[in-house]
């Protein structure tokens, strides 16, 4: 069995996301509750459009595709590192560290607005005693990231309710 057999996307559902087919259940909110510590048995006794083959192949999805998944502080860490020491030295000017915290940073008077990180300048001494040589490193906030994941989460819920009550309507009108 192919995931591909239980799991289709059309733009007039969910705008194109991938849902569980003959459903409006996204593939990504079933990945998601099991992020969020769902069984099997409650995810079926929930939603049950989707079948136990359906679930089997969101779960086979997920292992095939696991960038999509959510990612923990030691992952994200470590991805970083990665990223940043993949950037040629010439490229970098200046720029010496990336350090990864653990915390969110929301805008002090706007709500869901986050900082994702930002750019530490003079904290890191060496060579400064070289003329114009300015060192410095980037902070990213995993928190902030996984506060953005989470309101985009909700962003979907609030779609898939949506588009659950126009179905709703549209199936009472028929």
């Amino acid at each position: 069995m192919s995931w591909r057999d239980h799991i289709t996307s059309d733009p007039s559902i969910l705008v194109g996301k991938l849902v569980v087919r003959g459903t409006r259940v996204g593939v990504d909110f079933l990945l998601e509750l099991f992020a969020n510590g769902w069984t099997r048995e409650q995810v079926l006794a929930n939603y049950p459009g989707v079948s136990a083959e359906a679930l089997n192949a969101v779960l086979a999805y997920g292992r095939e595709r696991p960038g999509d998944r959510p990612m923990n502080l030691a992952t994200f860490r470590r991805r970083a590192r990665e990223i940043f020491d993949s950037i040629p030295e010439e490229l970098r000017h200046g720029v010496e560290y990336v350090r990864v915290e653990r915390e969110a940073v929301p805008h002090p008077s706007m709500p869901d607005v986050y900082t994702l990180g930002e750019c530490a300048t003079g904290e890191y001494d060496v060579g400064l005693d070289q003329p114009g040589a300015v060192r410095s490193g980037v902070h990213l906030y995993y928190g902030s990231f996984r506060e953005l994941a989470r309101l985009m989460v909700d962003a979907d819920l609030k779609l898939a309710e949506r588009e659950l009550a126009l179905s709703g309507l549209r199936n009472s009108s028929s």
